[in-house]
C-alpha cells in the first residue's frame, strides 16, 4: 500500500496553495462570531431546560413555602441561585482548564497570547448574562403558580 501511495504522490502536483485566511478573507470574524453566538444560544437553552425541569420537580415545595408565607422575592432568589450555581462552577472550571491548556499550546500559537485579558472577562460576563436570562422563564413559572391549586392536585390541601 505504501508503494501505491508513493506512486500517487510522485505524479500529484500542487495546483493552488492558499491559506485559510485568503480563502475566507474578511469573513473570518463573522464566522467566529457566528460560532460564538451559536454556542451562547445552546448554552442558554441548556441552562433554561435544566432549570425548567428542576422547577417543575420542585413546584410542590415552592407551593408549600408560599403557603407558609415565603415572599415572592425569596422564592425568586431560590430559583435564580439554584440556576446560577452550576453555571458558575462550570465557568470557573472552564476558565481554569482553558488557562492550563493554553500554557501547553504556547508552542503552537504564533502571535496569540495564551491568556487574553480582554476577552476572558467579556466572555465570562456574557455567559453570566445568558445564564441569568435563562433563569427568567422558570422563575416566572415558579412565582405565578397558584399554591392552593398545586396543593389540592397533590392531595395535600
Amino acid at each position: 500500500m505504501s508503494t501505491s501511495i508513493r506512486q500517487f504522490w510522485k505524479y500529484a502536483r500542487l495546483q493552488d496553495s492558499s491559506t485559510i485566511g485568503s480563502v475566507i478573507g474578511g469573513r473570518w470574524p463573522c464566522c467566529c462570531g457566528s460560532l460564538a453566538a451559536a454556542a451562547l444560544i445552546l448554552a442558554g437553552a441548556g441552562v433554561y431546560a435544566t432549570l425548567a425541569f428542576a422547577v417543575g420537580q420542585r413546584l410542590r415545595e415552592m407551593a408549600i413555602r408560599s403557603a407558609l408565607g415565603a415572599s415572592t422575592s425569596r422564592l425568586a432568589s431560590t430559583v435564580v441561585i439554584d440556576g446560577l450555581k452550576p453555571g458558575l462552577v462550570g465557568k470557573f472550571i472552564g476558565l481554569g482548564l482553558g488557562m492550563l491548556v493554553g500554557r501547553f499550546l504556547v508552542g503552537l500559537l504564533y502571535g496569540v497570547p495564551t491568556i487574553d485579558v480582554r476577552s476572558l472577562p467579556v466572555a465570562t460576563a456574557l455567559m453570566l448574562l445568558v445564564m441569568r436570562l435563562a433563569c427568567v422563564g422558570p422563575t416566572r413559572r415558579a412565582l405565578h403558580e397558584n399554591p392552593t391549586r398545586l396543593l389540592r392536585e397533590e392531595g395535600l390541601g
